[in-house]
């Protein structure tokens, strides 16, 4: 399972300029293809790879959630240290265990709305 719709795509693209990377700078320093941060930066890429997602966060000194929210450090969700650490964790692992986790996450996060009373099949924030 990937990551999609809450990628910022211009958060990204605005950190990379900060930093004063060519998009095919950060592909080199992160390790994902310069195609995939292009589509990225325009919104069109449809979904990502957790993994991906932490690569470029390392890469360009943020905070993973900065770029999934796309908030500006006063406005950041932090997640907890612990969340933290099994995100990276995960994203060292194969792309077929990173989906499998992400699975494992989505019911979780589901089974944890139902139980808080949300209709929407696990798909509120929790």
């Amino acid at each position: 399972m990937a990551i999609d719709t809450v990628i910022d795509g211009e958060a990204i693209r605005r950190r990379r300029r900060e930093r004063g990377l060519t998009g095919r700078e950060l592909a080199r320093v992160s390790g994902v293809d310069q195609a995939v941060i292009s589509r990225i930066e325009r919104g069109l890429q449809a979904d990502l790879l957790v993994g991906a997602l932490v690569a470029l966060a390392r890469a360009l000194d943020a905070p993973l959630d900065a770029l999934v929210t796309g908030a500006t450090p006063g406005q950041m969700v932090s997640l907890v240290a612990e969340f933290r650490a099994e995100v990276d964790a995960v994203a060292a692992l194969p792309d077929a265990q990173q989906r499998h986790a992400a699975d494992l996450l989505h019911v979780h996060r589901a089974a944890l709305a139902d139980a808080a009373g949300h209709s929407d099949g696990g798909n509120a924030p929790a």
